[in-house]
């Protein structure tokens, strides 16, 4: 043994270690318990610890084949013990001891347990006692020597070191249950967001739909007229070839009209029907990346174009085929565009724009989308995609949005997103996608 080290020297030291750090609390002191009764060579060792309350000191654990009586002692009949233990860190007690944190304890424990000789230690915590780590004879009266006090304060320490652990553990696992509650409530989110688009996109379209369906059915009731005319005419033998040639070309121009707006609104409804398909599939696929914005922008713009009077522009570089997740990647920018919509122009802006150009860059796929309305103010910029961040809190903006669509962005898409903003000027999200 080192003199010049007071601690003994434990061939269990690392196993002692081990346990002490483990976080299971029981165990720590089970190790420490079989340490002193080994070293020490006593037949009781125990381990007390203060209430919730700090009102009583209560045995939480013991190597007594007997349970020990009493196991719970008021802490405000021990004041002058419990300053005496603070002042001294350890204290030796038997029944000749005469110093008053000693009398306390010879009447509360010492006689009632039928012990003849304790040494204890203190057990802090942040730097308040917490509990008692006790040595106890039961035979003899023992003259507790130098290095026995040592190893006794050291195991407290140890005991310290260990409620730190298992604090610390609990730590662990109530982040990990936190943790899942966010990512459950976040992904419920997601999906309420979602919906939330899907139904914006519907009114939208069914107003979209709306206009080429309604001169269709014009164009119709116009050709009706016209056939009517040219049969009474037919009938009676007054029809000229003047009168049918008209005739003929009404129905031409009814025809191309027809094809024109019933054309539009199957467009309408491919990309709409395209787009809810992919945002309810996280499935990763091979994609063209023109066709699939192009889903999502003939979908978004006639909610843009009718609530939000905002022009909208599609730059994509063509030809590029890549993996990704469609139905993230339009809820991503369904989000970004409506968002722009709500929040980049206040109420007088004239000329409202939304930009979005895409193109790839070495083994990135780049996704810009710019607006020229007000800006993101300096001081919001920093933490523009942190949750509850808005600029129109009073307005029902409830600042989920963006943290939204970093979220997907990051976690379903494997890519990045980052902002650019000038106020008064304009606003970019510049999405980075991998190019697998």
């Amino acid at each position: 043994m080192d003199e010049s080290d007071p601690r003994p020297q434990l061939t269990t030291e690392a196993g002692l270690s081990e346990a002490i750090d483990s976080g299971d609390f029981k165990r720590a002191c089970e190790a420490v318990k079989k340490t002193i009764h080994s070293v020490l060579n006593v037949p009781r060792v125990s381990i007390w610890l203060t209430d919730k309350d700090t009102a009583s000191l209560c045995c939480l654990d013991h190597n007594s084949a007997t349970p020990i009586t009493p196991n719970t002692c008021d802490l405000s009949a021990l004041n002058n013990y419990i300053n005496a233990l603070e002042q001294t860190g350890v204290l030796s007690i038997d029944e000749e001891s005469q110093s008053p944190g000693a009398k306390d304890l010879i009447q509360e424990y010492l006689q009632p347990s039928n012990a003849v000789s304790l040494l204890d230690t203190a057990i802090y915590r942040d730097g308040c006692l917490v509990g008692i780590l006790r040595a106890e004879s039961l035979d003899e009266v023992r003259n507790w020597a130098e290095q026995e006090q040592a190893l006794l304060v050291h195991m407290s320490d140890l005991l310290s070191r260990a409620l730190i652990a298992r604090d610390l553990e609990s730590l662990k696992s109530r982040y990990a249950e936190v943790k899942a509650v966010i990512s459950n409530t976040q992904q419920q989110i997601i999906e309420l967001e979602k919906m939330a688009t899907l139904g914006n996109l519907v009114a939208g379209v069914t107003h979209e739909i709306n206009t080429p369906i309604g001169i269709g059915i014009t164009t119709i009731s116009h050709l009706e007229f016209l056939t009517s005319q040219i049969e009474q005419a037919f009938t009676a033998g007054s029809i000229t070839e003047k009168h049918f040639n008209t005739y003929i070309h009404s129905v031409n121009e009814a025809c191309q009209l027809l094809t024109d707006n019933l054309n539009r609104a199957a467009d309408l409804i491919q990309s709409f029907k395209q787009v809810a398909v992919d945002q309810s599939d996280d499935t990763f696929l091979l994609i063209n990346l023109e066709d699939t914005l192009k889903n999502i922008t003939n979908s978004v713009r006639p909610e843009l174009n009718k609530k939000y009077q905002t022009k909208m522009k599609l730059t994509c570089e063509p030809h590029i085929h890549f993996k990704s997740c469609p139905g993230s990647l339009a809820q991503v920018l369904t989000n970004l565009l409506i968002n722009a919509g709500i929040h980049a122009f206040d109420q007088h802006h004239k000329d409202r724009k939304v930009c979005i150009n895409a193109h790839k860059a070495n083994d990135q796929i780049i996704i810009e989308v710019r607006d020229n309305g007000d800006g993101v103010p300096f001081e919001l910029q920093p933490k523009i995609f942190e949750p509850f961040v808005t600029t129109k809190r009073g307005a029902g903006g409830s600042g989920l949005g963006l943290n939204i669509v970093r979220t997907l962005v990051q976690e379903k898409l494997k890519g990045s997103i980052s902002m650019e903003s000038q106020p008064g000027e304009f606003t970019t999200f510049i999405i980075r996608l991998p190019s697998l």
